[in-house]
């Protein structure tokens, strides 16, 4: 054997396979084994802790991380870490406050905050104390008044409580703070109505009275008057009225300004019989005084006779005792007989009259020859018109009648009326060429054309037939021109008939609501596939639809105005 070398002194060993001898001491004894039984053999007591497992130390540990936390080996002489990462990552570089988590690995940082006026808050963050939510402003003034009932927003955010109060002899208040249910509002019993201007009533014409009760008051569109219902409609006096009525002499209860009694006023005559009494008579009939007289005498002694300018002659007067009247002549017209009067025909300015009745002449003198005296200044060619109080005096008109027989009137509202009560009551047609007459009986107008009254028409006709395709209704009639012929859109009026005659055979002519959709059938008469008419009511919709209900492609659109 060698001499002895160190450890250090001995060649490098080779990879170990565990199959080389290995020497041990054992109990004392030096004694031989192999690498890899003493692998396998060695007992630990220690715990290890180690960066990753390690089965060959079946007494070690491993460092492991949890949600929030993750390590990060450096490795053989590095720093083994361990860091957080995911939502605790998230906390540690969040803001100051409260934090919320917004995702699986996020969280954020939070301030509570108001929004709008009412609200207001301290520490929103939570970093220095706990947040303070507080009323403010308008919100907080409401929440202090301390009193119930209504209340009331000043200008300046003051609220404070408030009451609603009527005007004495005008409105009336119940419940006026609210507090024991809604306020109620109305007109006192015989309100006094304030103001300078004036009272609006209700306005109508007489065919809107209506059903009435007693006290009704309204004004009349259709007479121009105030009226009242007493159990009956009463008209006011137009104008101002009577405010006052006077007494005169002889009168007494006046005046009377709204009701009273006028009564003949008493003298100091004693209500009895008189016996050929003498009476003293005032200016207004009444006896001022009376007495008793004597019973007076006397005698005719002559009656005198005369016909006077009745026409007629008298004889056998005069008569001083007794005797007979005889009448002779022609009694006047005036006087209810049948004799002739003779025209008395005073003559004018610019004007003579000569001869006798009959035959007397009326002739213009002077340098007005032919000229009538009327107005200042007239309108060219006016039709003259008299004055209702004398019937003599010309007055000016704006009804002109033109040199070519053109009649104008100009003024908004004017009319010449047309009105007779049937057909019958017409004038001759013939001599009436061109002239417009009302038929009150059937509501038509008419015009005089040759020898006949022809009726003016407010219905429209239109004829349909299909073409070959089933695909159109081809139309003739009322405003129908050629290029639009084919389901054209129609344009009807309210109030106004319209006839459908439908040519068309197979296709049933259905006047709808809208395409494909039910029947309207308001206004609406006759046989879809035949003769319909269709007076369109006033409350028709603005937009109607004709259709064939065999082939719905066969229609189109109805306008109504």
């Amino acid at each position: 054997m060698s001499a002895q070398v160190t450890i250090l002194q001995l060649p490098a060993a080779g990879a170990i396979t565990g199959t080389e001898a290995v020497p041990i001491v054992q109990n004392g004894v030096t004694v031989q084994t192999t690498a890899s039984a003493l692998a396998g053999s060695p007992v630990q007591t220690y715990t290890y802790l180690t960066v990753s497992q390690t089965p060959q130390l079946t007494n070690s540990r491993y460092v492991g991380a949890t949600n929030g936390l993750t390590t990060t080996d450096g490795g053989a002489q590095g720093v083994f870490n361990i860091t957080t990462t995911g939502a605790l990552l998230s906390l540690v570089n969040s803001g100051t406050g409260f934090q919320v988590k917004t995702s699986a690995l996020a969280l954020t940082n939070r301030s509570i905050a108001v929004s709008g006026n009412g609200l207001s808050i301290s520490n929103g963050s939570g970093v220095s104390g706990d947040p303070t939510i507080a009323l403010s402003g308008q919100v907080a003034n409401f929440a202090n008044v301390s009193a119930n009932g209504l209340v009331a927003l000043s200008t300046a955010g003051n609220i404070t409580s408030a009451t609603i109060t009527g005007t004495a002899n005008q409105v009336g208040v119940t419940n006026g703070t609210g507090v024991s249910g809604n306020p109620t509002i109305s007109l006192v019993d015989n309100p006094t109505i304030p103001g300078t201007g004036g009272v609006v009533v209700p306005t109508g014409t007489t065919g809107q009275r209506g059903a009435s009760t007693l006290g009704n008051f309204r004004y009349n569109s259709t007479t121009g008057l105030f009226e009242g219902y007493n159990g009956a409609w009463t008209a006011f006096s137009a104008g101002s009225g009577v405010t006052s009525v006077a007494t005169g002499t002889g009168l007494s209860g006046g005046p009377i300004t709204s009701t009273g009694t006028i009564a003949l006023a008493n003298t100091t005559v004693t209500a009895g019989a008189y016996t050929a009494a003498n009476i003293t008579v005032d200016a207004q009939g009444r006896i001022t005084a009376a007495a008793n007289g004597s019973s007076g005498g006397g005698t005719v002694t002559s009656v005198a006779l005369s016909g006077g300018a009745t026409g007629l002659t008298t004889s056998g007067g005069p008569i001083t005792s007794s005797g007979t009247i005889t009448l002779a002549g022609t009694l006047g017209i005036a006087y209810g007989g049948t004799g002739t009067a003779t025209p008395s025909i005073v003559a004018g300015t610019n004007v003579t009259v000569s001869g006798t009745w009959p035959n007397q002449t009326i002739a213009a003198i002077g340098s007005g020859l032919g000229d009538v005296i009327g107005p200042a200044s007239a309108t060219d060619n006016a039709i003259t018109r008299f004055d209702g109080v004398t019937g003599k005096i010309v007055q000016n008109s704006l009804v002109t009648v033109s040199d070519v027989g053109a009649i104008t009137a100009p003024q908004v509202g004017s009319m010449i009326p047309f009105y007779y009560a049937n057909q019958a009551a017409f004038p001759s047609a013939s001599t009436s060429h061109g002239a417009l007459a009302h038929s009150h009986a059937d509501g038509a107008m008419y015009f005089a054309h040759g020898s006949a009254w022809i009726k003016l028409a407010n219905e429209l006709a239109f004829s349909m037939v299909a073409d070959g395709a089933s695909a159109n209704y081809v139309f003739t009639g009322s405003g129908i021109v050629a290029g639009n012929t084919d389901d054209p859109i129609l344009y009807l009026s309210k109030g106004f008939t319209y006839t459908f005659n439908n040519l068309a055979v197979g296709h049933p002519f259905e006047i709808r609501v809208s395409s494909g959709g039910a029947q309207y059938t308001s206004g609406v008469s006759g046989s879809t596939t035949g003769i319909q008419t269709f007076t369109v009511p006033m409350n028709a919709p603005a937009t109607l639809y004709y259709q064939c209900s065999a082939h719905p492609a066969m229609g189109n659109v109805i306008n109504i105005s």
